[in-house]
C-alpha cells in the first residue's frame, strides 16, 4: 500500500498534499475538486494502485471525458459488475 511511503516523503521535507484511501471513486471525486481549486497552479499527480481490486481506472475515469473513459481498462460489462460490487462493500 502507498502508505509506506508517506513517511520516507515527509522525511525528505516534501511540502506538497498527500491523499490516499482504499476507494479510487473516493479519491477520483476528491482529485477533481483539487483541479477544480488550483486551476493555473503546477503539480503533480502520482496514480498508485492494484491489479487486483484499488480499480485505479476508476480515480482516472474521474478526470476524463465520455469518450476518453471507453479507453481505459475494465469496462466491459462484466467488469463493471465487479467493481459496483466492490465499491457497495467498502
Amino acid at each position: 500500500m502507498f502508505q509506506h511511503y508517506i513517511p520516507a516523503l515527509k522525511q525528505e521535507n516534501f511540502s506538497g498534499e498527500i491523499h490516499s484511501s482504499l476507494s479510487s471513486m473516493e479519491i477520483g471525486k476528491k482529485l477533481k475538486k483539487f483541479l477544480r481549486e488550483n486551476q493555473g497552479k503546477e503539480y503533480i499527480i502520482l496514480f498508485k494502485g492494484s491489479q487486483n481490486t484499488i480499480f485505479t481506472e476508476e480515480a482516472l475515469a474521474a478526470l476524463l471525458t465520455p469518450t476518453e473513459r471507453k479507453n481505459l481498462v475494465r469496462q466491459s460489462v462484466d467488469w463493471k459488475k465487479k467493481k459496483k460490487k466492490f465499491f457497495v462493500s467498502l
